[in-house]
């Protein structure tokens, strides 16, 4: 031991960043505890010495004004413990704890190691292992392991390591039988000791053996030469147009936007971008555009299905004066592809056209092969080379769908005394929807179904919307989920805003439907008969004023990139909602005269003007008492006719609408049984009040 050179520790810092100065301090002081015991070092003032020495000067001038330094090394310890465990930020390390992702080519052993040692200044005490679960089903690379780790009953922090352990073995095995090749049996052998064919006839059958081994590149046949094929002489191939060689045996390969593939990585949606282009015929030359890109021009294709700007590694090299590449995680995938693009890196540039003065920034990725270069929807929007949706100028057009007579009078009074129904979102009062579970079906944990990065920030606006009008919960980590569902992203006219939607076909073979009669618009027919004036009135969000019970909340989870989340409200995915929903309005309407709801829309009517205010009136103060609220701009108020269900009500009496008569009549004649079927399911719903209209149209019998 004598003779063993032992480092010193290097000084301690206490300046640095003050809210890591605690657990700084006690890694220190381990190793300083460490290297005593590696030197040998027992005198008690020869420690004390030997610390204030190796903690460096910032430290030494820091333990002069401490007060009970004391004389013992224990006590000078103590002083310094007092001094920076009071700098000690419990809520820093645990926000330090919960932001810690999985790196790259880091395994889940190796992550939770990490986890735990930041656990060290948590706090958390007996939860410190179930804390540490949580984080690594949250914030894990892999949705293989994230899936699996859910499916678990009981899950704990051992179970998480055995399985992270058993599936990283598993894909590791899987790549290396994927890279294993198979030597050809038929393949020829190689002695370097052979000798040459010494005289003519050994050289003809030399020959005629090496032909036999060789393959013909026009059309792929054995026994003979390229030069020396026939079959191939007239055939005119089809990938390329040429003549003389078979098509499988074509050498020109269609490279239209298509780069090379790298290998299968974890499954990470953090930063994923999509390119939906489909490759032209062989004849088709794309459509490109020039741009300036710092300088240089570039020929490019627009395509307003990518969310991120693609130059092809040739197009790159070909630039004179080259941006500086920075790496990038970015990965992006092609229309249906399962495997990310090989990228090289990015960089940002300034962007214009040949007729702008003005530039933008933004980012291209440099991918390799010879793909051709993609300009995405943002940039091409930004440079007013793309254009989604009609021009801001322009009117829509007017259709009879949408006509409103003009109202008979106003029923001003009525809306000012109700006021209050059209602000915000309603939560119907003492109606709490329990939904009936069979017990026998096991949950079902669905994959989290990938969206497009370019429109994660409205789903992140949407997610923030139901969050503040109470629509959803967070899911606490420590809470276990036995349902999960995927969420789907469904556009809606307006290009800024989305539809929210749940996938439940799986939760919905779980739920019991509870069997509350529908009624039919006939069966409200002899209720008009005397009708003059109407109304209809929109439930804002209808689905959503319904509460959930919270026994039954469970099986509406679902995760996004954001966390774990559940419905507090009944929403439209659930198979029993449409009658559940159907059943609390008509009670919430029982008794009220001249008013009647399909789903969420209801009906209002009078014989008269005075009748029909009467009616509304009442019904306005029912919901108002239930709390429920209505959708202003969905509303229509007092009119002599409007379109309730499909039909144009009116006091003249029931008719169909004329879009869909003109519609009927100008549909071509069935040629089978199925387009038949799909005739009558088109027409039966107008039944025989479009008997008259239909009669000029002759369909004939197949």
């Amino acid at each position: 031991m004598a003779g063993l050179n032992i480092p010193a520790v290097p000084p301690f810092d206490p300046m640095g960043n003050q809210n890591t100065v605690a657990s700084r301090w006690e890694k220190w002081k381990k190793s300083f505890t460490f290297f005593v015991a590696a030197a040998a070092v027992n005198d008690d003032n020869r420690k004390r010495s030997l610390l204030l020495h190796l903690m460096g000067t910032a430290s030494q001038e820091i333990f002069e004004t401490l007060p009970n330094q004391g004389d013992t090394f224990d006590q000078a310890i103590a002083a310094l413990d007092a001094h920076f465990s009071v700098k000690k930020s419990v809520p820093y390390e645990r926000s330090v704890f919960h932001n810690a992702k999985q790196e790259p080519q880091e395994s889940i052993e190796q992550y939770i190691t990490r986890l735990r040692k930041l656990t060290t200044h948590c706090e958390y005490g007996e939860s410190t292992d179930d804390q540490i679960r949580d984080q690594v089903i949250a914030s894990c690379r892999s949705s293989k392991h994230r899936t699996k780790f859910l499916q678990e009953k009981n899950l704990t922090l051992q179970k998480v390591i055995d399985i992270g352990q058993s599936i990283e073995l598993a894909s590791h095995q899987s790549k290396q039988i994927a890279n294993y090749v198979r030597p050809k049996r038929n393949a020829p052998r190689f002695n370097k000791r052979q000798q040459p064919p010494q005289n003519n006839q050994q050289q003809r059958q030399h020959q005629e053996n090496k032909n036999q081994q060789v393959e013909c590149g026009r059309c792929g046949y054995k026994n003979h030469k390229s030069s020396e094929c026939r079959r191939s002489k007239n055939v005119k191939c089809g990938t390329c147009g040429k003549i003389g060689h078979f098509e499988k045996m074509c050498r020109t390969k269609r490279k239209i936007n298509q780069v090379q593939q790298q290998p299968d990585e974890e499954d990470s949606d953090s930063d994923d971008d999509y390119v939906f282009h489909i490759d032209n015929p062989p004849k088709l030359k794309p459509p490109l555009f020039p741009i300036n890109i710092d300088g240089h021009t570039v020929n490019i294709l627009i395509d307003s299905g990518a969310s991120v700007n693609i130059l092809d590694e040739p197009t790159f090299k070909a630039m004179r004066s080259k941006p500086h590449l920075d790496q990038t995680n970015i990965r992006i995938f092609t229309f249906q592809a399962n495997n990310p693009l090989n990228t090289v890196g990015k960089f940002t540039a300034n962007v214009s056209t040949p007729s702008q003065n003005s530039s933008v920034k933004a980012m291209f990725v440099v991918v390799k092969g010879r793909g051709g270069s993609l300009l995405s929807r943002q940039t091409a929007e930004q440079l007013d080379l793309l254009r989604v949706g009609p021009p801001p100028n322009m009117q829509p057009p007017s259709e009879e769908v949408n006509k409103v007579d003009k109202p008979v009078t106003p029923t001003t009074n009525i809306l000012d005394k109700h006021s209050n129904i059209f602000k915000g979102l309603g939560c119907m009062t003492n109606v709490q929807v329990k939904l009936h579970m069979n017990q026998d079906m096991t949950p079902v944990q669905q994959p989290i179904r990938r969206v497009p990065w370019h429109t994660r920030q409205r789903v992140d606006e949407e997610i923030q919307r139901l969050l503040d009008s109470d629509i959803i919960e967070e899911i606490p980590t420590n809470e276990p989920t036995s349902w999960l569902n995927p969420y789907v992203v469904v556009p809606k006219k307006d290009p800024s805003q989305i539809r929210f939607c749940l996938d439940m076909r799986q939760a919905n073979k779980a739920i019991v439907r509870e069997r509350h009669v529908i009624p039919k618009f006939e069966e409200i027919l002899p209720e008009l008969h005397d009708a003059k004036v109407f109304s209809k009135i929109d439930l804002r969000e209808g689905y959503h004023q319904l509460r959930l019970h919270k026994s039954s909340r469970h099986v509406t989870a679902f995760a996004t990139h954001k966390g774990v989340y559940r419905y507090k409200r009944l929403f439209f995915g659930i198979s029993s909602a449409f009658e559940t929903f159907q059943k609390h309005v008509e009670i919430a309407l029982a008794g009220c005269k001249g008013a009647r709801n399909i789903s969420d829309n209801i009906l209002i009517w009078g014989k008269d003007q005075e009748d029909h205010d009467k009616n509304l009136d009442e019904a306005l103060t029912r919901l108002t008492n239930r709390n429920l609220k209505l959708n202003k701009d969905k509303c229509i108020f007092s009119v002599e006719s409007l379109v309730f269900a499909g039909h144009r009500l009116s006091a003249a009496g029931i008719s169909p609408e004329r879009p869909k008569i003109e519609a009927i009549k100008a549909i071509q004649r069935p040629t089978n049984a199925t387009e038949v079927r799909s005739f009558l399911g088109l027409t039966i719903q107008l039944g025989n009040r479009a008997a008259e209209s239909l009669r000029s149209t002759k369909i004939s019998t197949l």
